[in-house]
């Protein structure tokens, strides 16, 4: 038998992780994905994009992991952990998108996006 209480937290909690990991996906998929600006706008609006992206997907797990009642350090672990294998997994996907390139670089920029999200996310949770 299906626990609804089981349901209601993968709908709740688990389902705006795959949806958010699912429009990240999406626009690295995306070939030759421009803002149309100057290169060093160009540069720079993409790292804030990655920057945001991952701040948002970290907060996700955040949300998810603290139903657990973990303590905080722990739920910073794991969602950085969470965040480094799909950004790595991200970067990866990349290189077989024509007119995109893979950048471990971005990894870092993601991570650091990450731990901003994952203290955002401890200032307003508590």
């Amino acid at each position: 038998m299906i626990d609804p209480g089981k349901v209601k937290i993968f709908f709740l909690y688990y389902i705006p992780i795959l949806v958010w990991m699912g429009v990240i996906f999406y626009l690295s998929s995306v070939p030759n994905l421009k803002t149309g600006a100057a290169i060093p706008i160009e540069f720079f609006s993409r790292k804030i994009a990655h920057l945001t992206e991952y701040a948002i997907l970290a907060g996700l797990f955040a949300r998810a992991l603290r139903i657990y009642q973990l303590d905080f350090k722990r739920i910073f672990v794991f969602s950085l952990v969470g965040v480094l294998i799909f950004s790595s997994s991200d970067e990866l996907h990349q290189l077989f998108v024509i007119g995109r390139s893979g950048n471990f670089f971005d990894v870092g920029v993601d991570l650091l996006g990450s731990i901003g999200g994952l203290l955002i996310f401890k200032k307003i949770a508590g």
